[in-house]
Formats: structure tokens, C-alpha cells, sequence
């Protein structure tokens, strides 16, 4: 949860540090000629992510602890205007997934062990290509917009994290890593849909590919907000 009230203080205290300033009468030529800036041909920001889970998991019986699972992620944005109300562009990022299991009769995955608390993390490098419709353009800011693409993901570092209490004991608890996982796949891929508002996001992922090699899948669709550090 320290990700959600970290992504919402930035949302809520964010400044415009990533723009230029234009005149209004002159902010369609002048975004254009200066090489720079959110109506440009070429223009680069940060953005951040956070998503929840959504659905029901494939294959098996596991649940997840929804509200809890989530990705956080900070990347990159890199759009090419192509004309008024079209662009293209490419993301580039990293992102962290926590995805947490519940512990009840019902679970199977990755076994039957139960614990306090158990979750699947991974450490993520990605990359993704969209198309951008800009619908409601407006001086000196991004505009309204619908983004449609795809992307693929590296998860470099895979762990498995349980937590147990010391048994006998009435503090102290016990946590373990298991990293290296070989039943989970490195490489995923997948479509985003995104509506912008300016530098506010509503995003959603979802995954065509597996995670796993064994026959379970966590939920495909992630629904979440972006804020892009702009103007």
C-alpha cells in the first residue's frame, strides 16, 4: 500500500515542471517551431502507474487478495505528433507487480502450504508502442485523449515471498524469498487502453500471455491511473 499513497501525494502535489510556456494567441505555432513541448512534433515526459487486479484467476481455485494486488510503475513517454488529432509514441519503464494470495482451503498455488502471508512479485523492464487520438485539444496543455497499443514486458527479477509467525513465540516472524522461479515465464506481452485528460489517466492492461508455465493464471486485466509530469 505504501505505492498507493506515495502515487497519490505525487498526484494531488504535482507541479508543472515538464512543459514550456507559450501566449495563447501564438501556442499552436510557437509549440511547433521550438522543437518542444506538448502540441510538438517530438516531446518526452515522466509518467507514474498504479493498477489493480481485476477478474478471476484461470485454472484453478487459488484466489488473490484483491485491493492488495496491484502494480506500481514510472517510465518514459515519447510521443510523435503526425497530425492535429494523431500521434504515435512508445513507453519505456519499470514497474513492480505484488501479486497476493489468499490463504484459505481453496489454494493451490504454488502449493497447498498456507501462511500469514504469501504473495508473487516481480520486477519488471517493459517497453510499449501505442496510437494516440486527440480529441479536445487546449492551449498549452496535453488535451483530451484515447491511447490504444501494446507492450512487452522483461520481468528480470521473479520471487515468491511468504511470511509465518515464529511458532511458540508471541513476536518475531519468519520471511522467505524464493527467487529463480522456473514455473514463471520471463517475458509477457499484452494491449493497453488509456483515456487521458490532460496529465490525468485512466489506464487498463490486458495480458494475452501466460505467466506461468503450470496450469494457473493470475487475472488478465489491470485497471488503474496514470499521471504524466507535465504541464
Amino acid at each position: 500500500m505504501k505505492y498507493f499513497f506515495t502515487f497519490l501525494l505525487i498526484l494531488f502535489a504535482s507541479l508543472s515542471v515538464y512543459s514550456q510556456d507559450y501566449l495563447e494567441d501564438e501556442w499552436d505555432e510557437a509549440t511547433i517551431k521550438s522543437g518542444s513541448g506538448p502540441h510538438l512534433r517530438n516531446y518526452t515526459y515522466i509518467f507514474l502507474d498504479y493498477s489493480l487486479m481485476v477478474g478471476k484467476p484461470e485454472g484453478g481455485t487459488t484466489e488473490i487478495e484483491y485491493g492488495l494486488s496491484h502494480s506500481f510503475s514510472v517510465g518514459l513517454r515519447h510521443k510523435i505528433r503526425l497530425t492535429k488529432h494523431y500521434s504515435l509514441g512508445f513507453d519505456i519503464y519499470y514497474s513492480f507487480q505484488s501479486f497476493h494470495i489468499a490463504q484459505n482451503e481453496l489454494k493451490t498455488f504454488p502449493n497447498t502450504e498456507l501462511h500469514e502471508r504469501e504473495k508473487m512479485t516481480n520486477h519488471v523492464a517493459g517497453i510499449e508502442f501505442f496510437n494516440r487520438l486527440i480529441y479536445s485539444r487546449k492551449p498549452f496543455r496535453m488535451g483530451n485523449f484515447i491511447d490504444l497499443g501494446g507492450y512487452l514486458e522483461w520481468a528480470y527479477m521473479r520471487q515468491h515471498y511468504t511470511r509465518n509467525l515464529l511458532s511458540g513465540q508471541s513476536v518475531g516472524v519468519i520471511e522467505v524469498y524464493y527467487s529463480d522461479l522456473d514455473y514463471v515465464r520471463k517475458f509477457n506481452y499484452g494491449l493497453r487502453l488509456r483515456f487521458g485528460f490532460n496529465r490525468y489517466i485512466i489506464s487498463a492492461s490486458y495480458r494475452l500471455s501466460d505467466t506461468y508455465k503450470i496450469s494457473y493464471e493470475m487475472p488478465r486485466l489491470m485497471v488503474g491511473l496514470q499521471l504524466g509530469l507535465h504541464r
